[in-house]
């Protein structure tokens, strides 16, 4: 991985990189990646992500001396135990860019103690199960996201509290929102759930989607890529990426060793899989 930069060959007529050595490598890692397997592209940026993480690790391999105790019913004591524990020994250029945090709160039925956890996210994951044949604008994938869930009958939670299984309510919410979101839009298997059309908007603003105590000047998103599957022969796929010139505000569309300038509208228009959004600065 770390020779990864001379994988790269240059098409020198048309002045653009192809990365057939790149691929060749990922699919000596990771036979998922061959091209007989059926894959997808949100599988292949979360592999991508995870390996340059791991070799840019600033701690290397390091580990706790003493793993501090934690209780889970504190909010900062959970918070600075899962820094400590996770991002002290796993930090890197990736993470800063790309990792998010999620925390969730776990109320018991019986007791009605708060139980708090944290997770890293480098993609969240939207379903349009319910939106089949209709339109899903991007907003209702984040309510969803965070809307409680129940856990009751055979998914009870051991409340260590209670001491026992209980009924429980789950609610999730972004802690921390990473500078560049990753949003994969998943319609299920063989495309089942596929909307109508997806609105997600060339700005968004998560301002109300965000844990109150980590409110920055800004919660806004500029679209800055998308990419979207056009289908293939058989169960493979066929992915192209949209991604947008910054300093000339141009839109671009990478098909293998081809590149051409598009429209937003040709974008919008497109069978999105994953949105990816730069934070801006400040507010619009």
């Amino acid at each position: 991985m770390k020779n990864i930069i001379t994988f790269q060959q240059k098409d020198e007529k048309k002045n653009n990189v192809i990365p057939k050595n790149l691929y060749k490598f990922l699919c000596a890692m990771n036979k998922q990646f061959e091209k007989s397997a059926e894959n997808d592209s949100k599988d292949l940026l979360l592999y991508l992500l995870k390996m340059m993480h791991e070799e840019l690790n600033y701690c290397g391999d390091q580990k706790l001396k003493n793993t501090p105790k934690c209780n889970p019913s504190r909010e900062v004591e959970s918070f600075n135990f899962f820094m400590t524990t996770n991002n002290n020994l796993n930090l890197s250029i990736i993470s800063c860019l790309f990792y998010g945090v999620l925390k969730s709160i776990t109320v018991c039925k019986g007791c009605n103690f708060s139980f708090y956890n944290f997770q890293y996210f480098t993609i969240l994951s939207f379903h349009t199960l319910n939106y089949k044949d209709k339109s899903f604008n991007i907003y209702q994938g984040f309510k969803n996201f965070i809307k409680p869930e129940l856990m009751t009958c055979d998914n009870q939670y051991y409340c260590p509290i209670c001491k026992s299984l209980r009924d429980a309510k789950i609610t999730t919410k972004i802690y921390y929102a990473p500078p560049y979101l990753i949003i994969n839009i998943d319609y299920g298997k063989n495309k089942k759930y596929k909307p109508k059309n997806i609105d997600f908007g060339r700005l968004i603003d998560i301002w109300d989607l965000v844990d109150e105590s980590n409110k920055l000047s800004s919660l806004q998103y500029r679209l800055i890529s998308v990419i979207s599957d056009i289908g293939g022969a058989g169960s493979i796929g066929n992915y192209i990426t949209y991604c947008q010139n910054n300093d000339e505000d141009k839109w671009y569309v990478f098909n293998d060793s081809r590149v051409t300038e598009t429209t937003f509208e040709d974008v919008y228009s497109s069978s999105q899989c994953i949105l990816i959004y730069k934070k801006l600065k400040k507010n619009i």
